[in-house]
């Protein structure tokens, strides 16, 4: 099943794409590789928590390349992507982008709100499409 190895108190336990962390005074907690991982209270990127409400870490969803959403926001490595919208954020890789935007060489983020396609590189807002 996985690999344990044990030093001063502190078991990990190594899988292939997760490993779980225990020490005898905390809670458990897994993490993926991606950065994104979480315990019974919280969701946390890289060590630092998001501070999700209970109802945000409930909705909470990894998606692919360090984009992740919950009920009311969207994350790109552990932080809020300002007015982006949860309901029609897609992550698009270079394969399956629209041609016009193939040159930016990277994977991009997408969402449609009040009749606007917003496109997101590095979780930062690059363009605005006006939707007529």
């Amino acid at each position: 099943m996985g690999t344990t190895h044990s030093q001063f108190g502190v078991t990990k336990t190594f899988y292939t794409s997760v490993y779980k962390t225990q020490n005898e005074n905390s809670d458990q907690i897994f993490k993926t590789r991606y950065g994104y991982y979480e315990n019974q209270k919280d969701v946390f990127y890289d060590g630092l928590s998001l501070n999700l409400s209970p109802t945000e870490k409930e909705s909470f969803k990894k998606l692919k390349y360090s984009y992740a959403k919950s009920k009311n926001f969207v994350f790109y490595e552990g932080r809020v992507i300002p007015n982006a919208d949860p309901k029609t954020f897609i992550v698009i890789n270079r394969k399956s982008m629209p041609e016009e935007f193939k040159t930016l060489n990277s994977v991009i983020g997408m969402d449609i709100y009040n009749r606007e396609k917003h496109i997101y590189q590095f979780g930062k807002l690059i363009f605005t499409i006006s939707l007529k």
